[in-house]
């Protein structure tokens, strides 16, 4: 799918054929009440986006090639889990009120991490070596389990960014 203005929803992942996608600046957006995807999605170096669209939903084929990811949503507040490790490059974006959801750090790229009104949540220790923004009044950070929640949020009137570090 190419174009930055282009959106695809997908009420059904058996539309998609067994090759995969590739988002070329496009935005790929669930439908209905939510969409598994066991393809592999490719972003190319024009970059793509995941909407929620309100929903939850699973890429649980991972994230491959030369751009960057954002997960958004819409409407509401959806949630997309990447289920298995992913290998592209640019930097991650959540925004609009979007919760990513990832097992590890191999979920997204260590290219950088933009939370901008949005939520990350690991399913467990999660230690990353990338940057991260926040570059909106409130992102979020959270780990599910018996550990509580962490909260950043940010009074600056510009986007912070600093390296997170291990423990």
């Amino acid at each position: 799918m190419t174009g930055s203005n282009s959106t695809l929803n997908i009420q059904d992942a058996g539309n998609i054929n067994n090759q995969g996608l590739v988002l070329d600046g496009g935005t790929l957006q669930a439908g209905g009440s939510g969409l598994y995807l066991g393809n592999g999605v490719t972003v190319t170096g024009n970059g793509g986006t995941f909407d929620t669209n309100g929903v939850g939903s699973n890429l649980a084929g991972g994230i491959s090639g030369a751009g960057g990811f954002g997960v958004t949503s819409s409407t509401g507040s959806g949630a997309l889990t990447l289920s298995v490790d992913s290998t592209y490059t640019g930097a991650t974006t959540v925004s609009g009120g979007a919760l990513l959801n990832i097992q590890d750090a191999g979920g997204i790229s260590s290219a950088g991490l933009v939370l901008n009104n949005g939520t990350l949540q690991a399913g467990g220790a999660l230690s990353l070596s990338n940057s991260v923004t926040l570059a909106s009044a409130e992102a979020h950070s959270t780990r599910t389990g018996t550990t509580p929640a962490c909260r950043a949020t940010s009074r600056a009137r510009e986007p912070w960014s600093r390296p997170v570090r291990a423990p």
